[in-house]
């Protein structure tokens, strides 16, 4: 239950419609995987701290020791309530998860979602990244996983049968801010278990306008057919009770 503090903290959006304090206590229950360039990352890590997100497990590239400790200093004192636990590479840690938010900015936090999404994906999550076409897809725990949907490009979500885009509006690059601020309400709502729509989509950006599209699987089951995900099918929206040896 929230004591009288955290009711007082979290107000705001405990008398969210569809929110209210059983949300409130999910989301600081939570332990949920950041990853991405660590510079880009504080606003979204203040963000999620703010919420009163329980754990944040942080990958981070382009911050030394000094400056992934800094930047757990900082959001500790936003909120007492959050613990920031730094995974330095190689390590991609083995605690179970409740979720996933991915921001590819870079070239490093490529290859860093790759690793992330073959090794550790929780089976719902988010994953968001900029450019001249950005996007945010949103995995709700039911297939497809971002390994086996189609199509599933890091770096970019091409959804089939998209027309070529228009080259004037391809050069309005999106803010990036505006990209995870969108990919960080998606994560809280899965996290306090608000219902996604669909099982998985994703929503482009293009600096002209946004378009919607659903994920499907590429396995003519619906199933996940992914041989690497440890993206457990029967175990609802958390893997904290998965099988490692299932995919």
């Amino acid at each position: 239950m929230l004591d009288s503090c955290q009711i007082e903290r979290y107000s705001r959006q405990i008398i969210v419609h569809g929110f209210g304090g059983a949300a409130q206590e999910r989301l600081l229950a939570a332990r949920l995987l950041v990853a991405g360039d660590g510079p880009s990352l504080a606003l979204t890590l203040a963000y999620l701290a703010g919420a009163g997100v329980g754990t944040l497990e942080l990958h981070a590239t382009g911050l030394d020791r000094d400056g992934v400790e800094l930047l757990g200093v900082r959001i500790r004192d936003l909120n007492p309530d959050v613990a920031v636990e730094p995974m330095p590479a190689p390590d991609i840690g083995s605690a179970p998860l409740d979720g996933a938010l991915i921001v590819v900015s870079d070239r490093p936090s490529l290859e860093l979602t790759d690793r992330l999404v073959h090794s550790r994906w929780p089976g719902r999550g988010v994953l968001a990244w900029s450019g001249e076409t950005a996007g945010v897809a949103v995995f709700a725990g039911a297939p497809p996983c971002p390994l086996c949907a189609v199509p599933a490009l890091f770096g970019g979500f091409r959804p089939r049968g998209r027309s070529p885009a228009d080259p004037v509006a391809d050069r309005r690059v999106p803010e990036a801010g505006v990209v995870t601020a969108l990919a960080t309400t998606e994560v809280l709502k899965l996290l306090a278990g608000i219902a996604c729509e669909t099982p998985a989509f994703v929503t482009n950006f293009d600096g002209y306008d946004t378009r919607r599209h659903q994920l499907e699987t590429a396995s003519p089951s619906g199933s996940c057919a992914c041989c690497h995900s440890r993206y457990h099918l029967g175990a609802g929206l958390s893997n904290r009770s998965a099988d490692p040896d299932r995919g």
